[in-house]
């Protein structure tokens, strides 16, 4: 079976230890024979005045693609602003973006048989339409932020409903 995984929450060079527990599930998928392609937007934050520059440069020094273990995984960037308030807009961006992400998968000859999504907001709303080009399941990972931070906003419990 092929599998896409999407998923913000995926190890990287600048954040080694991040979403360790995504990255467990994507190798026990692999070891059991399992294609598997991560794809784990990273954030563009443009040159806004008052944002720390650290916040801002901390994304730019991450690949934009690696193998590992047999795992193609994918770095695009995407629109993020860092604030909990900002995430419909994150969201709105990242479904916009993901027609590109489609065009980068078709490019690699990924055609997924299942999209397995770890949070709902912003990766699973992307992801909406990622499952109607491709016409296959997708299975939305809800962790604590999305219930815990994000679902009392209106716009993100919204988005949240749609995706899970």
């Amino acid at each position: 079976m092929e599998v896409l995984v999407l998923s913000n929450l995926y190890p990287d060079e600048v954040r080694p230890a991040c979403g360790v527990f995504v990255q467990y599930q994507v190798s026990k998928l692999s070891q059991r024979g399992h294609e598997i392609t991560v794809l784990s937007p990273h954030p563009y934050v443009p040159p806004i005045p008052g944002l720390p520059e650290q916040y801002r440069r901390l994304h730019s020094q991450v690949q934009y693609e690696r193998k590992e273990s047999g795992v193609h995984v994918k770095y695009p960037r995407t629109l993020s602003l860092p604030n909990p308030w900002t995430q419909p807009v994150t969201a709105l961006v990242s479904r916009f973006r993901s027609k590109n992400w489609v065009q980068q998968l078709e490019s690699s000859n990924c055609d997924p048989d299942i999209i397995n999504v770890h949070v709902a907001q912003p990766n699973g709303y992307a992801a909406l339409a990622m499952r109607e080009y491709f016409d296959v399941p997708l299975v939305t990972t809800i962790h604590g932020a999305d219930v815990n931070l994000l679902y009392d906003q209106v716009v993100n419990r919204y988005f949240i409903k749609k995706s899970a």
